[in-house]
């Protein structure tokens, strides 16, 4: 199998959400697709949320903005704080909370398991890869982080499924959005 040297990049969606309630806070986000097809690159010292493209006010986050290990990744509903902001550097997914902490998935690497966060080790499980708007851990491009039951909604895991099964799910793509 050929591997792509893959990157997230970022392309304008032609979209920044629609927030008409006052007390939504989305209106001010601008969301671009996750893709490795356009040349400008979202890493390096960039930050940003990873927000679901069906309804992009439900953001990664760690269960209540815990950095302990193994604390699981949750969707939450977008509310402007660092806990929801993200960097990937190319091959690591790191908190804005503090940056030694990775997102990354059990070393059993099964269908169902949590996506969860730890101490940055450079292990394999917490190299990711973004592709076609789908997030799958490096060490199996087979599976992809998904919110559990196909679920939007606060406090929903993130967990991994086959990519294959996401097919019925076109709309679950994410997006992400650049932050200061």
């Amino acid at each position: 199998m050929k591997y792509w040297r893959t990157v997230l990049t970022a392309v304008i969606a032609g979209f920044a959400a629609a927030a008409k309630n006052e007390g939504d806070k989305t209106g001010s986000l601008q969301f671009i697709p996750l893709t490795k097809e356009d040349g400008r690159r979202l890493g390096g010292s960039a930050w940003g949320h990873i927000c679901c493209d069906c309804d992009p006010q439900y953001c990664f986050e760690p269960y209540m903005g815990n950095t302990a290990p193994y604390t699981r990744v949750v969707l939450k509903k977008y509310n402007g704080n660092n806990k929801q902001i993200w960097k990937w550097d190319g091959k690591y997914l790191k908190s804005r909370l503090d940056d030694n902490i990775c997102m990354e998935i059990p070393q059993s690497y099964e269908v169902g398991s949590k996506v969860r966060i730890n101490n940055c080790m450079d292990n394999s499980n917490q190299k990711w890869v973004f592709d076609d708007d789908n997030l799958m851990p490096k060490v199996d491009k087979d599976l992809c982080a998904f919110p559990k039951d196909s679920e939007i909604s606060n406090l929903v895991k993130i967990v991994l499924i086959n990519c294959g099964d996401l097919k019925e799910w076109a709309s679950m793509d994410w997006v992400t959005t650049e932050s200061p």
